[in-house]
């Protein structure tokens, strides 16, 4: 049997609240602060300059702190963590009495908003209003278990994709595990959830570059565990470390072969398997729960390339699980226009929420590839491969980042690592 502060002067809690870090946004739901148990209003003389809130214990970034002074309830969570309840103020009023006030204040010295920001150490008295490069999230409205959401997004980049994640831990002790629970449509700015849990709920709001790259579903491999497709053509040749292919075999547990289809799900160093692999994510892939997407490959073109892919979108894990997800994809792109069989490959990441199934457990995803010897200069691994967690989404876009949708090699998106093989060989990473 197979057996995831800088200081803030301010935060917000209620119906209408948010704020920016880096580029991601918080914001925190509920229907009144008497959720918070034994949380009391404090004076706003005994709030301190300083204070700290437990998601920005593990930043350092200030979030936007929209005006001056505090006029609203302030509750103290203890341990100097406080929180601000601004149900009623008007964030989109407050910036633009800000920038007036911005716009008075420079010209009475006689300068541009730029020269007096120039003036101030870099313009950080600005910190005190939402400016037209904060991303920030407002929830509208509340019934039962549904909220609503505008993305106030960037003016210069106003047709972004964003996750939404989710977490009702309050503990301020230990690290938060995020949840993904939606994702924005391309420019979408209106979301709603629906079945929220009940307990006190934080969002968290992220830009995401789309790393997966649409139409290669012209073929599936049917609802499975551990299976694989019969030999497949790849449409052209590669030559892969002095070898010729042209056909291979889609893997269901997130790798193809080229010599004889492979079905293990306990995974190990890829330089010490012996085939010829390519590993976008190998672990013990489960697609027969329904809510599982199954594994899908095909033809489609990339720049102007003939290209073959491989995706395993929205996959499960050992056993029948679909509570956690995986969205990866392999990309081979054509390059006979530079000599005959050069091509580029791309591992693509959109989603890795699981890295093992309960049969492989204690053996972890690994992301590579390997010409089928034993010798380690032939074969490469993404680092954290074959180390517990590391590639998840829940490692967030700061220092260090380990998540795999985070990160990029030889490419601006995030989430996609390309690799440039020429005359059989992968060239060194771009400088």
């Amino acid at each position: 049997m197979k057996t995831i502060r800088r200081t803030f002067r301010r935060l917000t809690v209620g119906v209408v609240l948010a704020f920016s870090l880096i580029s991601n946004v918080y914001a925190q739901i509920g229907t009144t602060p008497a959720q918070f148990a034994d949380v009391q209003p404090v004076l706003l003389d005994s709030v301190p300059v300083i204070g700290t809130f437990w998601s920005l214990q593990k930043f350092g970034e200030q979030p936007p702190f929209p005006f001056l002074p505090f006029d609203v309830p302030v509750y103290s969570l203890g341990d100097g963590v406080f929180v601000f309840d601004d149900r009623t103020v008007d964030y989109v009023a407050l910036h633009q009495e800000a920038e007036a006030m911005r716009l008075l204040e420079a010209a009475a010295l006689g300068m541009n908003l730029d020269e007096m920001d120039a003036l101030e150490s870099g313009g950080a008295a600005a910190a005190y209003s939402y400016s037209t490069n904060d991303l920030w999230l407002e929830i509208t409205g509340m019934s039962g278990d549904t909220a609503s959401f505008v993305i106030h997004p960037p003016w210069t980049v106003t047709s972004n994709i964003y996750d939404l994640y989710f977490v009702t831990n309050l503990e301020i002790s230990q690290p938060q595990t995020w949840t993904r629970i939606l994702r924005a449509e391309y420019g979408q700015t209106n979301l709603v959830v629906t079945n929220l849990p009940p307990a006190q709920g934080f969002f968290r709001l992220g830009p995401t570059n789309w790393a997966i790259r649409p139409g290669f579903t012209n073929n599936i491999l049917d609802r499975n565990d551990d299976y694989y497709t019969d030999l497949v053509p790849i449409g052209f040749s590669i030559n892969f470390f002095g070898s010729n292919q042209t056909n291979l075999y889609v893997n269901n547990n997130g790798n193809v072969t080229f010599d004889a289809p492979q079905g293990a799900y306990v995974t190990a160093p890829l330089a010490e398997l012996g085939i010829k692999i390519i590993a976008p994510f190998w672990a013990d892939v489960d697609t027969r729960n329904t809510d599982s997407d199954v594994v899908r490959y095909g033809t489609n073109t990339v720049d102007g390339h003939i290209a073959f892919g491989v995706d395993w979108l929205d996959v499960g894990y050992y056993p029948w699980q679909a509570d956690k997800l995986l969205s990866c994809q392999l990309v081979i792109i054509e390059r006979s226009d530079i000599a005959a069989g050069d091509f580029d490959m791309e591992f693509n990441y959109d989603k890795v929420e699981w890295d093992w199934g309960s049969a492989s457990q204690g053996t972890f995803a690994r992301a590579g590839h390997s010409d089928g010897t034993t010798n380690s200069s032939n074969s490469y691994e993404l680092p954290g491969s074959g180390a517990e967690g590391v590639f998840f989404d829940s490692n967030p876009q700061i220092n260090p980042a380990t998540g795999l949708i985070y990160h990029s090699l030889n490419s601006l998106v995030s989430g996609r690592y390309l690799f440039f093989f020429r005359n059989g060989e992968p060239l060194p990473p771009l400088p």
